[in-house]
């Protein structure tokens, strides 16, 4: 019996870690933001969505509680990386897209200038063309050693 307890704890405890959306044959993965080290920097959002429809499905906006959020995409050109508009991010059938560093990203612009610490949430609604909106929440999470300005690893 008291073997077993500390896998049970394990098990039981697993759920309270899971951070995924779910909306129609949509899930959206673990969506977070890096913490932020000055006032006024705009924390990027990143997530994945997976589509297990049989049909495609479009990313069109995000609306965040507090602000503004755009989609942006990061592109590299000689060693300088620069955002532009994504637009709608397409979501094919059966497949999974992942926003990241050094790809397409939610680019967030807070009302006032602040720190986002590592543990501050950012609540916010992202809206598909089929699915229709779906609730998230983004964890601001600690940069990893070897992560510059949030776009891509040193």
């Amino acid at each position: 019996m008291f073997r077993s307890l500390p896998l049970m704890s394990l098990l039981l405890a697993t759920p309270a870690f899971a951070h995924d959306f779910r909306a129609g044959d949509l899930t959206v993965g673990h969506p977070y933001a890096f913490e932020t080290t000055r006032d006024g920097q705009a924390p990027q959002g990143y997530f994945s969505v997976t589509n297990a429809g049989a049909a495609d499905d479009r990313l069109i906006a995000i609306r965040p509680a507090q602000g503004e959020a755009s989609l942006r995409t990061a592109e590299r050109f000689r060693h300088m990386v620069s955002t532009t508009s994504a637009g709608p991010i397409t979501i094919p059938a059966g497949e999974t897209v992942t926003l990241s560093p050094t790809g397409p990203h939610v680019s967030f612009t807070a009302p006032e200038a602040r720190i986002w610490s590592a543990a501050d949430r950012m609540d916010a609604v992202l809206v598909f063309e089929n699915a229709g909106e779906v609730p998230v929440v983004f964890n601001v999470e600690a940069r990893k050693s070897g992560m510059g300005n949030g776009h891509s690893p040193n």
